[in-house]
């Protein structure tokens, strides 16, 4: 009963603490100039940054114990009554003064699949700049596309509500 009591005690300190102090940890960054960006995400990022500013560029994180990464995907947004998910896939890891933004591909929900259990999704082409922390606002959790048929699906097994 105490290395029970003991181990919840350890996390429960574990989460206290990482709620409160944003721990990242960055793999493989690399400085990248501004005009090495493709024209899209230079519009995009126009609006936020000067071409002098510092940009690093991250193939990988983890934020919160969390593993994020290039071409993940994460739930973005909930529509209508029915709170179909509207879903992003990350293209870019920037770090731009001191603070951490995904560029994103919003990608558009069709349908859900009962089948497969999955949401069907397609790209749409619409590029978004994201801070890190409202990547995990809805569903705390990076996801994967799968691909059946020349069709996207992305298997999400729980109801997403928002607050």
């Amino acid at each position: 009963m105490s290395k029970r009591h003991q181990l919840r005690q350890c996390l429960l300190n574990k989460l206290a603490s990482s709620r409160f102090s944003p721990s990242i940890t960055v793999y493989s960054s690399r400085l990248i100039e501004f005009v090495k960006f493709s024209i899209p995400i230079q519009r995009l990022l126009k609006k936020y940054v000067n071409e002098t500013d510092s940009i690093s560029e991250s193939l990988s994180i983890y934020y919160h114990d969390l593993k994020m990464k290039q071409k993940s995907v994460f739930v973005y947004d909930l529509i209508h009554t029915e709170e179909i998910p509207i879903f992003c896939q990350i293209h870019h890891l920037l770090k731009i003064n001191e603070k951490w933004f995904a560029i994103a591909e919003k990608l558009h929900t069709k349908a859900f699949n009962e089948k497969l259990w999955a949401y069907e999704v397609e790209y749409t082409g619409t590029l978004e700049k994201i801070d890190i922390e409202h990547c995990l606002d809805l569903f705390p959790h990076c996801l994967d596309i799968y691909v059946v048929k020349e069709t996207y699906y992305i298997n999400l097994l729980v109801r997403l509500t928002k607050r």
